[in-house]
């Protein structure tokens, strides 16, 4: 099997920055606007509260009795009171733990120059260690030194613009980082953040990196 193979071995793309993992065990971080019920989830990793990666309903199609919930203080109220019993790891950038054997650490989340997410607010990306290679998952973000300095196999980036960095922003970041995979998310799936033609013109722009669209 390829490197790149075993690098997409499980990786879904859900809608917006939705991503489902299946690795050691079922990962899902921000599951959005989901079709069917599923409940698989051992672990489901939340970034920021936000309703297009806090989203109650679709947590519930995914969800199992015994699913652990990874994230940032202010989410952790909310599923505190939306799952009642729910068994909660409140996470801040800095902090690393273990699931199933998986490692995650946990990275800050942040805009530069815009107002929708404010570092204040102690929201989350997190870099997702299993046995096929690490997968960062960086939240809602503009270009920030963690980001750039972010150790990963494969880096899923936002390209939307508006609340994250755009396509050209995206693509010269990845360019410096250089990871063995990129796959562009958070573009066209809501209104107001980028358009479907955002993916070809990110990958247009990649220089000695390969990028994927899922």
């Amino acid at each position: 099997m390829s490197d790149k193979m075993t690098l997409l071995r499980g990786v879904k793309k859900l809608r917006q920055a939705g991503v489902r993992l299946e690795k050691e065990c079922v990962i899902y971080v921000d599951p959005f606007n989901l079709l069917t019920d599923t409940g698989d989830a051992a672990c489901i990793l939340i970034t920021h509260a936000h309703y297009d990666h806090y989203s109650p309903d679709d947590i519930r199609r995914v969800m199992r009795e015994d699913t652990t919930f990874v994230a940032p203080h202010d989410v952790c109220e909310k599923l505190a009171v939306d799952f009642p019993g729910a068994r909660l790891r409140e996470v801040a950038a800095g902090d690393m733990l273990s699931f199933c054997g998986i490692g995650i650490e946990v990275l800050p989340s942040y805009n530069v120059g815009k107002p929708y997410h404010p570092k204040e607010n102690g929201w989350v990306g997190y870099i997702i260690r299993t046995g096929d290679g690490a997968y960062y998952l960086p939240g809602d973000c503009d270009v920030t030194p963690e980001f750039l300095e972010a150790d990963a196999d494969v880096v899923f980036v936002p390209i939307g613009g508006t609340y994250t960095m755009d396509v050209e922003q995206a693509a010269q970041a990845i360019n410096q980082m250089k990871p063995k995979l990129v796959i562009p998310f958070h573009f066209g799936d809501v209104e107001g953040v980028g358009v479907r033609e955002d993916g070809e013109r990110f990958l247009s722009l990649l220089d000695g990196v390969e990028g994927i669209l899922l």
